[in-house]
């Protein structure tokens, strides 16, 4: 399956549980020690906005600029519509034609197009894991992009440090019987019992 395709799935996934949202639930804590369930969404949308802009080739943001705009609120009064917002804004970048085998920079470092968008699935499995959890909701699996996902983070962060403090915890037990989703989230350093 294309990359765009897993990002469409990926993204019809998480809706439901951004939807549904209800106002006092925006404080409910989460796996991710960090952030509130409104800080967690505010991430992901804001990390669709700003993959969106390297796909249309706009220029990098300076690292310092970067963190203070993660601290900008992404919501409004309505998370749903802004998530939305910008799922269509990145699918739109990423649909462009041009778009196509091309390298883009990124906050991280030059990435393919393709490896932008898995970048984005891989945010909104794990992300989509760490909201139903903190909302106490069952969550859409997409048990393929899961395992995808899984093998990709297994590749990409083998030799990374992986410590109270990084972006990545200690990967966590869980049972080898465990749905694709749960698997990917304890590599990342969640808690899965």
């Amino acid at each position: 399956m294309a990359p765009a395709d897993d990002f469409d799935r990926a993204a019809a996934a998480l809706a439901p549980l951004v939807a549904a949202l209800t106002p006092d639930e925006l404080a409910r804590p989460t796996p991710c020690a960090a952030w509130d369930v409104r800080a967690l969404v505010n991430h992901v949308v804001f990390g669709l906005r700003l993959f969106a802009a390297s796909l249309r080739g706009e220029p990098l943001v300076s690292s310092d600029a970067l963190a203070r705009l993660r601290q900008v609120d992404q919501l409004g009064d309505d998370p749903s519509a802004a998530y939305l917002a910008a799922v269509a804004a990145f699918r739109d970048a990423l649909g462009r034609p041009e778009v196509a085998g091309r390298t883009f920079a990124t906050p991280i470092g030059p990435i393919p197009a393709d490896g932008v968008a898995q970048m984005r699935v891989n945010e909104l499995l794990v992300h989509g894991w760490d909201l139903a959890r903190a909302l106490g909701r069952p969550a859409a699996r997409p048990d393929d992009l899961a395992e995808q996902s899984l093998g990709r983070w297994r590749e990409r962060i083998a030799s990374m440090p992986r410590e109270p403090g990084s972006p990545f915890g200690v990967e966590q037990p869980v049972p080898g019987a465990a749905p694709a989703i749960d698997r990917l989230a304890a590599f990342l350093g969640r808690s899965v019992a």
